[in-house]
Formats: C-alpha cells, structure tokens, sequence
C-alpha cells in the first residue's frame, strides 16, 4: 500500500511503528464468521506462529477484514473495504484549528 503523499506501508521498516495507528474494519453482517476464524486461531493447540497452519488460520479470517490507517507523514485517513484492494482517502490533511471536542466527550 502507497499513500498519495508517497509512504509506504509495506516497507517492513515502517510496519511496526505503523501498527498502532491501523484499525481492523469487519462488516456487521460478517462479524459472527470472521469471530468464530479468529476463535479457531486461538483455540488451536501449539501453534506455532511460524507454521503454515498459522498462516492457514490467519488467511481464514483476514478475508473478513479491512482497514483504518493514519498515514504519519501526512495524517490522511486511508480506509481499505474488507473484499477491496483499493484505498480510499477519507480525510484530507487538516489545516487550521483544532475541532473543539463535543460536551459528550470523555477526556
């Protein structure tokens, strides 16, 4: 994945320090289905995360999934569809002040 201002995000020197800013998007109505794949990884007695079981296991339920990336450079939302290959920009960059947090926000 390449974000319009040029970041890579598979180059495997940004993956880790990526990782916290992705978000994992399921459809509702696949939730059930991409849980129970996940429960299977899980329960699965001494997997090793290095066998091509694991990897049989997490190809199952990534079918499910999507994703909300914040490219760090420059700070645009990048949305992935589960399904899709391609990448949408939801959010330019922001410019100006600040949005004020709604009096329903928890600090």
């Amino acid at each position: 994945m390449k974000c319009s201002c040029g970041y890579i995000y598979s180059d495997l020197d940004n993956w880790q320090r990526d990782i916290d800013d992705a978000y994992l998007l399921v459809k509702n109505r696949d939730f059930n289905e991409f849980f129970q794949k996940e429960l299977a990884l899980r329960n699965e007695p001494n997997l090793n995360e290095n066998s091509k079981k694991y990897f049989e296991l997490i190809a199952k339920a990534a079918v499910y999934c999507g994703s909300l990336r914040k490219c760090p450079i420059c700070h645009r939302y990048l949305l992935i569809l589960p399904d899709e290959n391609e990448m949408f920009v939801l959010v330019q960059e922001f410019h100006g002040e600040a949005p004020r947090k709604s009096a329903g926000c928890k600090e």
